[in-house]
């Protein structure tokens, strides 16, 4: 079982003065784009041997995020990600927000539901036996 500390994959990429507000703070919605791009990062670029198949992909079913701090222009996110409940078709990945400009605060924490569908049907498909194990294992 994976655990929070068990992290996966590291992200990092800066916030565009275009993420923030009236407020003058990233608005609520951007985060939710923030760990897709650490998942996409993650799945379809550095591990896009194991995820990316002419038949099959992923659509998300619930995505979920904790605010705890605001993040304010100019910050470099890092986001470390990992995997849980790894199922038959579908897996959580959880995403942990900090900054290198403060990297011991947690800004927000969240998670998405994905499940693996096949692209033809557009029904739920099993996790092919790659993807699952890399899923459920620590990185290298």
């Amino acid at each position: 079982a994976m655990s929070e500390e068990t992290i996966q994959f590291t992200d990092s990429f800066p916030i565009r003065w275009g993420d923030m507000d009236a407020f003058g703070h990233v608005n609520n919605t951007e985060y939710f784009r923030y760990m897709e791009q650490a998942r996409v990062n993650w799945l379809f670029i550095d591990k896009r041997e194991v995820f990316i198949s002419k038949n099959s992909s992923f659509v998300v079913i619930n995505a979920n995020c904790t605010f705890f701090n605001p993040i304010v222009f100019p910050a470099t996110l890092i986001i470390d990600s990992w995997a849980s409940d790894v199922g038959t078709s579908s897996v959580i990945l959880h995403h942990k927000i900090r900054t290198i400009e403060q990297p011991d605060t947690v800004f927000a924490q969240g998670y998405a539901k994905l499940v693996c569908i096949n692209l033809e049907t557009q029904r739920s498909t099993p996790l092919s036996p790659t993807m699952k194990s890399h899923l459920e294992s620590t990185p290298c």
